[in-house]
């Protein structure tokens, strides 16, 4: 995984679900590109797509999400 892939998914796990115009706005980068990285990741396994937002897969949020709790401490 990415540099900039572990950061959509920090977000993306903080948040429980986001679309790439939210991610883009953290990351200070285009919707457009952050809906494609999101694409890529989703077709990686690493994101799931509902509808216009984007969430961790299942078998990563508990990864991630243990990372960014003990980060936040």
């Amino acid at each position: 995984m990415t540099g900039r892939e572990k950061e959509i998914m920090g977000i993306v796990t903080r948040v429980g679900k986001a679309t790439p115009r939210q991610i883009g706005q953290i990351l200070s980068v285009t919707s457009g590109y952050a809906e494609q990285l999101c694409n890529m990741m989703t077709m990686k396994e690493y994101l799931v797509k509902m509808g216009k937002f984007f969430a961790p897969a299942e078998k990563y949020y508990e990864q991630f999400s243990y990372k960014t709790a003990a980060a936040e401490k």
